[in-house]
């Protein structure tokens, strides 16, 4: 099953070149279900999309738990086993002044958000608990 995961690297023997961060994706994903078969159009929708949410999920979780760890973020347990993040309102300057040295443009505060409801847009900002109408 995972025969394809240990040939990506190498190089094939037609061209003698290394297998593209696309191909190693399309090969990642045939090494799981070798029986898979579709279009272009499928595997962009199916095959691609899956491993990159797969792989963003994986690398998500672990900058949250190192943010968790710093204590920049909180973890809140909710429903079902399932846990909500949100920022440490303890560590709200300290997390400007880190964004302020990155990018001195970046504005943290207020915090918002979109929210779409059919045709209409909604500005939320949740540290004020307000919403604004949007054009």
């Amino acid at each position: 099953m995972h025969f394809l995961l240990s040939i990506v690297r190498l190089k094939t023997k037609a061209t003698s070149s290394p297998i593209s961060e696309l191909g190693e994706e399309i090969l990642n994903y045939l090494g799981k279900h070798v029986e898979a078969g579709d279009t272009v159009e499928g595997i962009v929708q199916w095959w691609l999309l899956e491993q990159r949410i797969e792989q963003g999920i994986s690398e998500t979780k672990r900058e949250l738990q190192g943010l968790v760890a710093k204590e920049l973020l909180q973890e809140v347990p909710v429903e079902g086993g399932r846990v909500y993040y949100r920022l440490n309102p303890t560590k709200q300057e300290e997390i400007q002044r880190t964004l302020d040295g990155k990018n001195k443009r970046t504005e943290l505060w207020p915090l918002a958000m979109m929210k779409i409801r059919g045709e209409k847009q909604e500005l939320f900002l949740p540290a004020m608990s307000a919403r604004c109408p949007r054009a």
